[in-house]
């Protein structure tokens, strides 16, 4: 037998659904894709919140939510200020308030985290964002010394927290329209402006050639020179602004939050086509090589 808020659940998400139908039958294609795509997302966000870390300990913050286990409750409040602090500095960035709390998830070790995922050691990463979730590995684990106030002050300069963040405004300002390698040019450029930190090792230095926006565009994240694919965006990042100012990016992710592909948001902006805007990076950037590569 159903009960009562599970047939209110039901009934929300047969008018969802009836109304990407409506989209596919009267509006374009990229209505209904943005339209499923949030779908999708708010239902595992919920999923996350009313399942997944039921078991978990919460702190409700004014605008972000963190779920931990006993093992990470010193680390709790001061995870829910770095991500109060990163939320207010990215809505006034993007004048921008999303319709839904991010929930950071603190996982206690690499090993949980990597599980959550279904990703192996080979992906060691600190911090993943999916669905309005922000999934952290333990500042403990992410930085192993016996000091907590020393693990403190180095993940609040070092950590994941911003760069995750700013993808989950990405997300939400666009509604899950964008292309992988641009929202981490996003978050890479936050972390240099507002932490003064970039990805630099020798996987991205002196390559002997750049990716093309192709491939950048269909496989960022299978690429085989990840360092390489991250350096790329971010640069592609920087050229925006220094070539078309610093509202630009702006300009896109509002272009991108009406359907359109970055090839439209582009054309629309600049009067360029692809081709011609990857021609003109490659210019900018043969010109700036020494300042990145």
């Amino acid at each position: 037998m159903l009960n009562l808020n599970t047939r209110k659940g039901i009934t929300v998400t047969m008018l969802i659904l009836g109304l990407v139908i409506f989209n596919l039958l009267f509006f374009n294609w990229s209505n209904v894709e943005q339209l499923g795509i949030s779908v999708v997302r708010n239902t595992l966000a919920s999923y996350n919140r009313n399942v997944a870390y039921r078991d978990y300990q919460w702190l409700i913050g004014e605008n972000v939510d963190v779920a931990f286990t006993e093992d990470d409750a010193v680390f709790s409040q001061f995870i829910l200020d770095l991500a109060e602090e990163s939320y207010v500095v990215l809505q006034k960035k993007y004048n921008f308030k999303p319709n839904r709390r991010p929930l950071v998830v603190i996982y206690p070790s690499y090993e949980q985290l990597l599980n959550s995922l279904g990703w192996d050691e080979s992906n060691k990463a600190s911090g993943v964002y999916q669905n309005a979730t922000i999934k952290l590995v333990s500042p403990r684990d992410w930085y192993p010394v016996n000091i907590i106030e020393d693990i403190k002050s180095v993940y609040k300069n070092y950590g994941p927290l911003h760069h995750e963040m700013t993808h989950f405004f990405v997300d939400f300002i666009t509604k899950g329209n964008y292309p992988d390698w641009y929202t981490e040019a996003l978050a890479q450029l936050e972390e240099l402006k507002y932490l003064n930190i970039q990805w630099i090792d020798e996987n991205n230095q002196n390559p002997e050639k750049l990716y093309s926006f192709s491939d950048l565009s269909k496989n960022f994240y299978n690429l085989d020179n990840q360092a390489l694919a991250y350096r790329q965006a971010l640069t592609i990042g920087i050229f925006l602004e220094e070539v078309y100012g610093d509202e630009v990016h702006l300009k896109i992710l509002h272009q991108l939050a009406k359907g359109n592909t970055f090839e439209n948001a582009i054309k629309n902006l600049f009067g360029l086509s692809l081709i011609d805007f990857e021609r003109n990076y490659i210019n900018w950037i043969e010109t700036n090589w020494s300042k990145f590569f």
